[in-house]
């Protein structure tokens, strides 16, 4: 799944039903918008760390390591497939830290 004109990839998402799926999409687009400088940082990060690795393999280091800190939001968003595991986090977030 591309968000965006990011390079990284974004994981499908599955869920119950087809509503639940675009209502998580649609909450995954809307977070990685009201945090795209962040989201750049990580992406800048990632393919860093990707060029380093083609020249530098080590089977110790196979987990990316981020620059920026990561909030249970954005770890949802970058790695979560669960359509509701994104609804939960994300419902959670617009109504405490980001609802505006």
């Amino acid at each position: 799944m591309k968000i965006m004109d990011f390079e990284m990839d974004f994981p499908e998402i599955d869920g119950f039903s087809d509503r639940q799926i675009w209502y998580a999409k649609q909450l995954r687009e809307l977070y990685v918008k009201e945090h795209e400088e962040r989201f750049r940082e990580i992406e800048r990060t990632l393919l860093h760390e990707l060029d380093n690795r083609s020249f530098n393999y080590d089977d110790e280091e196979l987990l990316p390591t981020y620059e920026v800190e990561l909030s249970e939001c954005d770890l949802v968003v970058l790695n979560s497939q669960s359509a509701g595991a994104i609804i939960a986090k994300l419902k959670e977030w617009r109504e405490c830290d980001g609802g505006r």
